[in-house]
């Protein structure tokens, strides 16, 4: 009988320390996710960088255009 309770008690323990690593597992899933989401996020925010600054550089080369056309009128 004791020999019986010691076991269950042990299977109890082996299922709690299973649960623990099953939460520290999906904790890790968790944190992953987010450090992809931060590095998704991060890279869109580079490639919205990046279109501003191609927007930016076409306004300057359309105004130089246009300032060379108008020089050319004169």
């Amino acid at each position: 009988m004791l020999d019986s309770k010691m076991l269950d008690s042990e299977m109890l323990d082996s299922k709690m320390l299973d649960s623990k690593m099953l939460d520290s597992e999906m904790l890790d899933s968790k944190i992953l996710d987010s450090e992809m989401l931060d590095s998704k996020m991060l890279d869109s925010k580079m490639l919205n960088s990046e279109m501003l600054d191609n927007k930016m550089l076409n306004s300057e080369m359309l105004d130089k255009e246009k300032e060379r056309r108008k020089r050319g009128r004169n």
